[in-house]
């Protein structure tokens, strides 16, 4: 699984803060167009705001090589679903096996959500949270 970490100051919109972090989900720009449009599509859904201020929005999509966890923090907060947004975990998962079932337990922890919300996290940080270093 691998981590990445980045702080955002202007994002228009879901979708631009989705393509602002792009080049973190795959260097494949045919691959990175099809993840941001699965997430938007995932986001039609239904609201993937799993605790004020932090969603998750995730997929499923076997092209990636491994499973990407990116962490984003806007400056600003982003209305979504009526509620305002400051922290992104995105979650790109090639599939669902063990790793994932593990990180998922733990993400839901009101201490891991808490300390994914703080902006001055490190990525180290966030490492150890899931035994990832």
């Amino acid at each position: 699984m691998e981590f990445k970490l980045v702080n955002l100051k202007q994002v228009k919109d879901y979708q631009d803060w989705l393509h602002q972090l792009g080049h973190l989900m795959t260097k494949e720009p045919d691959l990175q167009n099809e993840l941001i449009q699965q997430l938007v599509g995932r986001e039609q859904v239904g609201s993937t705001i799993i605790d004020p201020g932090i969603m998750m929005p995730h997929i499923i999509n076997e092209n990636l090589f491994d499973h990407v966890v990116i962490v984003s923090h806007l400056q600003t907060s982003l209305k979504l679903a009526d509620q305002n947004v400051t922290t992104a975990v995105i979650l790109l998962m090639r599939t669902i096996d063990a790793q994932i079932d593990s990180f998922m337990k733990a993400l839901i922890s009101d201490d891991h959500l808490q300390r994914l919300k703080d902006p001055t996290i490190q990525l180290v940080q966030i490492k150890a949270m899931f035994r990832q270093e």
